[in-house]
């Protein structure tokens, strides 16, 4: 099984991401994390997350009460692309959920070859019949990323 802590998110150096793009995501977190919440989980404007194939679900950032509900769609595999958030690991361990990190800060783009590993290892899960949960923090634009890839790639 592949480490779900802060190791299972190393990956080959990109350029560096400017200091204003970090800022900018630190300062934005919690009020775009309230956002999209107000929307997806109050409000119910959009759902937090949507199956683009049988297996491959794309979504927002999962809270632990959301690993239970994604275990029973049969998700048994993460790709997270957040840089701000580790996901719910404790939970994921309990229920033996696999979760792949490529740390992205918001409101930038993955690195290719983060990328790549990640369609990958979605693909790995998807022919064993297992689902595949692909999210950022939003579901809008690191994680449509990789999933639009593994789309294109292996649909």
């Amino acid at each position: 099984m592949t480490p779900t802590g802060p190791t299972a998110g190393r990956h080959a150096p990109g350029p560096p991401v400017p200091w204003h793009s970090r800022l900018f995501a630190a300062v934005s977190f919690y009020p775009t994390l309230l956002w999209n919440c107000l929307l997806g989980r109050w409000l119910r404007v959009r759902n937090w997350w949507d199956p683009i194939d049988p297996l491959v679900f794309v979504g927002g950032y999962p809270f632990a009460v959301d690993a239970a509900r994604l275990h029973a769609l049969g998700v048994r595999a993460v790709v997270n692309t957040c840089a701000e958030y580790a996901g719910p690991e404790q939970e994921y361990a309990r229920l033996g959920i696999e979760q792949l990190r490529i740390p992205t800060t918001d409101f930038t783009h993955p690195q290719l070859a983060d990328v790549q590993r990640a369609v990958e290892f979605a693909q790995d899960h998807v022919r064993q019949g297992e689902g595949v949960y692909i999210h950022c923090k939003a579901g809008r634009a690191r994680s449509a990323t990789v999933a639009l890839c593994w789309l294109i790639q292996y649909r």
